[in-house]
């Protein structure tokens, strides 16, 4: 065993201040410092969170008056996928508890769409009461009338992720003791086993550590530049390995601040679209497979003049200045290796589809308190296994969800599509991603029934225009039946989908009128938070 007494974070920015936070509440008796060079620039352009970032914030004691107005931040309440299936549909995935109504389930949903029909876009209204509110773009903390939607639970963040690492820093980890070195690290030495024995850096001469964090994004100084741990990489499936990041001012804030991130499929990959307090964080995400970097700029400044929604003067876009950023999809083999452990960039990227780039990082840091807490902070080879298991798993089970989105897209209509379409073997993942699926393609009838209210698959198949429980709900109903019972049972069913159906309609036109009288989202943060 050996006790951890000293951690040094290597690197500052959302996931170094973060780690820094985490640490000093939880273990307060540990003596921690980030290494962070103030030379170091960083380009925030938005960062978009999921509900589980309360869990984060909820064990730091945060409240979202303390923090909110110092980071730009606005509410998130969904994630929206436009153009997926080059319809122009957008489809929702609003945060929350699936009641289905309280009565039917997510099965009853595709029996539906299978005998009457549904489009793509009426899941969500269906599986949650959130769904007017975010067609509306209205708010509220009352809860009381949306059906199994609570404020506190179920609403996320859109942040500026520099603001928010630097909220972090000087308004709660110094002042709990935590230290901050601005400096360089020019050199790292090891001991004869590989372990890192001390950082040399440019101003603070040797620091010494009972375990280094490495927080220095895709450089991954410790983890990979030093320690030479594999990296596993996912370009086989996730093939976007570049990124265009733009800050776009608003012409419209009332419209424009939705609450909701919104992902376009453009021609070659796609554009996310991320509103805070002063301005819209926006970027496109695509592989240089297809496209290269001057037709990628091309394509997303076409995009923004010809936005649907709001469209902008061509000489405005062309003064938008383009961040251009190398992004690859893949983990490292261990997180945590001799006495370093890789938290953020450092360690792994899935892609920023789902938003689960700051999901990835506190749930990787409350692993990390749970493996200190376990022998107050001694820490043998067996320990750190348990704690490499947990973040691996957690990673891959996300890896194979975002892939999902991929899988399932209806687009054909460029090489790029093609490839991911016809191409890309998604049955025979690597490095032991999770399937897309427990039974080929097919979800037994008991899955549908039982499934868990939070996941998030149902409405990734039923946004993407997937019905695959049909056919074989028809032949397992109708197996041991004559023509004439076949024909009575379908009569019957369809009845009782059409009940169904109205139920929907009914409960949705009592939501609709309900919000309309809510102030809209901004409206909401003007009332609530930037007062």
């Amino acid at each position: 065993m050996k006790k951890i007494n000293k951690i040094v974070i290597v690197g500052g920015g959302s996931s170094g201040w973060m780690t820094a936070a985490s640490l000093i509440k939880n273990l307060p008796h540990l003596e921690i410092s980030v290494i962070e060079s103030s030379d170091i620039p960083t380009v925030g352009v938005g960062e978009s969170t999921l509900a589980s970032v309360n869990d984060f914030l909820w064990q730091l004691g945060l409240k979202d008056e303390d923090w909110m107005k110092e980071c730009n931040a606005v509410y998130k309440t969904s994630i929206d996928f436009t153009n997926f299936g080059g319809d122009g549909l957008r489809v929702r995935y609003p945060f929350g508890e699936s009641t289905w109504m309280g009565k039917y389930n997510a099965f009853d949903w595709f029996i539906k769409k299978s005998l009457l029909g549904s489009r793509s876009d009426e899941y969500a209204d269906f599986a949650l009461g959130s769904g007017q509110l975010i067609r509306q773009n209205k708010l509220t903390k009352d809860d009381s009338n949306i059906s199994n939607w609570n404020f506190e639970r179920d609403t996320a963040y859109h942040i500026d992720a520099a603001l928010f690492g630097k909220y972090l820093k000087n308004k709660y980890s110094i002042p709990r003791g935590v230290q901050h070195i601005d400096d360089k690290v020019i050199h790292v030495n090891q001991d004869l086993d590989g372990s890192i024995s001390n950082l040399v850096t440019e101003n603070n001469g040797e620091i010494t550590a009972d375990l280094f964090i490495d927080c220095t994004g895709f450089k991954s100084l410790l983890l990979d530049k030093t320690l030479h741990e594999p990296f596993e990489s996912l370009s086989e499936v996730l093939i976007n390995n570049k990124a265009i990041a733009c800050r776009l001012p608003y012409v419209d804030k009332d419209i424009e601040m939705e609450h909701s991130t919104n992902a376009t499929a453009l021609g070659n990959g796609w554009v996310w679209n991320t509103p805070l307090w002063d301005r819209i964080g926006t970027g496109y995400v695509y592989s240089d497979k297809f496209i290269t970097k001057e037709e990628a700029e091309r394509e997303f400044r076409e995009y923004l003049i010809n936005d649907r929604d709001i469209p902008r003067p061509r000489e405005m876009v062309e003064q938008f200045q383009m961040h251009h950023v190398d992004i690859k999809a893949g983990t490292s083999k261990r997180s945590w290796v001799k006495n370093v452990c890789a938290i953020g960039l450092s360690n792994g990227f899935i892609e920023p589809l789902e938003s689960s780039g700051l999901h990835l990082i506190y749930r990787t840091i409350f692993s990390l308190i749970d493996i200190l807490k376990m022998k107050d902070c001694e820490i043998n080879s067996y320990i750190k296994g348990i704690y490499n298991h947990r973040t691996t798993e957690h990673f891959r089970t996300w890896a194979a969800f975002i892939i999902s989105h991929y899988a399932f897209a209806e687009r054909n209509d460029t090489s790029y599509w093609k490839y991911i379409s016809d191409e890309i073997d998604y049955i025979n993942l690597p490095h032991n991603i999770p399937p897309l699926f427990n039974n080929g393609f097919y979800y037994p009838e008991d899955y549908w029934k039982q499934i868990d209210p939070y996941d998030g698959i149902p409405f990734i198949l039923a946004g993407f225009n997937s019905n695959i429980v049909s056919f074989m709900w028809k032949s397992e109903l109708y197996s041991t039946m004559t023509l004439e019972e076949r024909g009575q049972e379908e009569n019957n069913k369809k009845e009782y989908y059409i009940q169904m159906q109205g139920d929907i309609d009914n409960y949705n036109n009592y939501q609709k009128e309900y919000v309309k009288q809510l102030p809209s989202h901004y409206e909401f943060l003007k009332e609530t938070i930037y007062k």
